[in-house]
């Protein structure tokens, strides 16, 4: 799957290893490409898959996001990015 926040990557999903009443933590490979670089990394990520989407549920996780990505800690791990996929 391409990913909409970075043209230059892309997410291979794997197994879920967690899950809640309103979502499921997944495995997943994260593909990184720097054309000018010419070279490509690949990092093992941890996935957040939303099962519902309603605006308040929608809503809670934006706050959620916005806390994370401003977070800094040896022990939190780094937030990447967000993206919206409709199935």
């Amino acid at each position: 799957m391409r990913l909409p926040f970075t043209p230059d990557a892309s997410i291979t999903f794997g197994d879920a290893f967690a899950q809640g009443g309103t979502a499921s933590i997944q495995r997943g490979i994260l593909h990184r490409s720097s054309e000018s670089a010419g070279n490509a990394r690949e990092e093992v990520v941890a996935l957040k898959v939303l099962f519902i989407a309603d605006p308040i549920r929608r809503q809670m996780f934006q706050r959620e996001v916005d806390k994370w990505r401003a977070l800094r800690h040896q022990r939190v791990l780094p937030f990447y990015g967000v993206c919206d996929v409709e199935e």
